[in-house]
């Protein structure tokens, strides 16, 4: 399997366990340029005291295996600025609001473990 493939498979897999933990998939491959992001949802989060719901970006890195390292290590700063730079633009381009709950998730998938690191990252630049 080439590498697009490999990348649309592991954001497939990505979709459908969002999908199991009650998530609402807003858009996919938002292209902005020279930047993209994955996967754009919403996920309510309860707390003891309130639910909230968040605007998540999320970038999905996948890899067959550890051998080469994890997913997750390979979303630097650059890939950072790039994600926080599309997701500026669809915030604005979609009338979201200022105070709109935004967040930052990397969806790591090594083989067939998925690690979801929710708020990994802060909007840069």
């Amino acid at each position: 399997m080439d590498t697009r493939k490999k990348g649309k498979w592991g954001e497939d897999l990505a979709v459908r366990y969002l999908l199991n933990i009650g998530c609402e998939i807003i858009a996919r491959n938002y292209r902005l340029r020279d930047s993209e992001i994955d996967i754009i949802f919403k996920e309510k989060e309860n707390d003891v005291s309130f639910i909230s719901e968040y605007l998540v970006f999320a970038e999905v890195k996948y890899r067959n295996s550890a051998l080469h390292g994890y997913g997750y290590e390979a979303v630097d700063a650059v890939k950072i600025a790039k994600i926080s730079k599309a997701a500026r633009h669809f915030l604005y381009t979609n009338h979201y609001s200022q105070d709109t709950p935004v967040r930052f998730d990397v969806i790591s998938i090594n083989g067939d473990k998925i690690d979801h690191f929710r708020n990994a990252f802060d909007i840069s630049g």
